[in-house]
């Protein structure tokens, strides 16, 4: 005879596991977080205490959305789980760390000092802030601003350091519009130059998405030694053309200060994409002794 199945009991039950799966997440984005390498499905599964069934259930819906990527065999926090760190602190701890950085760049230089970020939907550069040049001839930017990464300094910038899987990706979505003679348009030549950028740890843009207008763009890595963000200068082709390498100088400064204040301890400026490569992360990790 079948024993009784107690309904109550039951959904009780239901009703904890799900009430404890948010709990459950948030543990694994933190192992993950604090992870300069990736975890195993096994290690993972040590740290937090869950059953390696119950952990696959969660870490599949969070691939599915991108929170957490699996690459050979460890998983990682993916880019949805960066572009909330991302608003977090903006908000909270990344601009009042930048702000004296841009205005010492801004005095120095005389010209627009924006700082930009891969926006959350991953498509465009946004500006989460700026300080505008006093002179008379000046291109009008604003916070909040969005742009395409393959045509702007500081969208190059950030396309140059994602993973090179997300990069294949969003090259397939998008294709490479084309506003001035000067803009990337195709693939091959846009892998170039982000090799280029890597290279030098610095985004050289001279009239790719306005005619007459000219960016250079710094990485700001986190703690983590993750890009975080852009810094750069932007104005008119004929005033930073004459002063380019200079400027360079200026602005990588002033990417590797707001990256210090960070808890970045890496060389800069780092070659490193946000790496999908295991071993790559590795050495990295050994480098900038990131938190592990």
């Amino acid at each position: 005879m079948d024993e009784p199945v107690d309904v109550e009991t039951t959904s009780s039950r239901k009703q904890y596991e799900t009430t404890r799966s948010p709990a459950r997440v948030l543990q694994i984005i933190y192992e993950l977080a604090t992870s300069a390498n990736g975890l195993s499905l096994s290690r993972l599964a040590a740290l937090t205490h869950l059953p390696k069934t119950s952990l696959l259930t969660l870490l599949r819906s969070l691939e599915a959305a991108n929170y957490v990527v699996n690459v050979s065999g460890a998983y990682r926090l993916g880019s949805e789980t960066y572009a909330i760190a991302t608003a977090i602190l903006a908000k909270e701890r990344f601009l009042p760390s930048a702000r004296p950085s841009l205005q010492a760049l801004f005095a120095e230089t005389g010209e627009t000092v924006q700082l930009g970020i891969l926006a959350q939907d991953e498509e465009l550069a946004e500006t989460i802030e700026i300080i505008e040049t006093r002179k008379a001839v000046r291109f009008s930017l604003s916070v909040g601003l969005r742009r395409p990464l393959h045509s702007s300094s500081i969208g190059k910038l950030l396309l140059a350091y994602q993973p090179a899987q997300w990069t294949e990706r969003y090259l397939q979505r998008k294709p490479l519009e084309v506003f001035t003679p000067q803009t990337i348009s195709t693939v091959p030549e846009l892998m170039d130059e982000l090799s280029r950028i890597r290279d030098a740890g610095v985004s050289i843009s001279h009239e790719s998405m306005f005619e007459g207008m000219s960016g250079i763009s710094a990485p700001i890595w986190n703690q983590a030694g993750h890009m975080l963000a852009g810094v750069s200068v932007t104005g008119p082709t004929y005033r930073l053309r004459p002063l380019e390498s200079g400027l360079c100088d200026l602005v990588k400064h002033a990417g590797e200060e707001i990256s210090r204040k960070l808890g970045y301890k890496g060389s800069y400026p780092s070659k490193l994409q946000n790496a999908d490569d295991v071993d790559g992360d590795a050495a990295h990790a050994e480098k900038t002794q990131a938190i592990g």
